[in-house]
């Protein structure tokens, strides 16, 4: 992992979540130049993800978004880079 790229939970299909999740580890890192104006850009510490996540991925049906999906879901802790 370089620091043009950067860790992901990524959605990548329905079913049980060891086969709708993978860690993706070169997902492009975004920079304060491809923020839009109602957009912030934190650098993150800490992430969690949601245990309901297990259920919910269980019962949903294919997502209307394209695959992969970065999962976006989860509490963070970070610090705020860019307005």
């Amino acid at each position: 992992m370089s620091s043009a790229t950067m860790r992901a939970w990524t959605y990548i299909q329905s079913g049980l979540p060891s086969q709708t999740i993978v860690l993706d580890d070169e997902v492009p890192t975004p920079s304060a130049a491809d923020l839009g104006p109602d957009e912030l850009l934190i650098a993150v510490n800490y992430v969690t993800m949601n245990s309901g996540f297990t259920t919910m991925v269980r019962s949903l049906p294919p997502q209307p978004y394209s695959l992969p999906h970065i999962y976006n879901r989860q509490k963070r802790l970070g610090v705020l880079e860019s307005l």
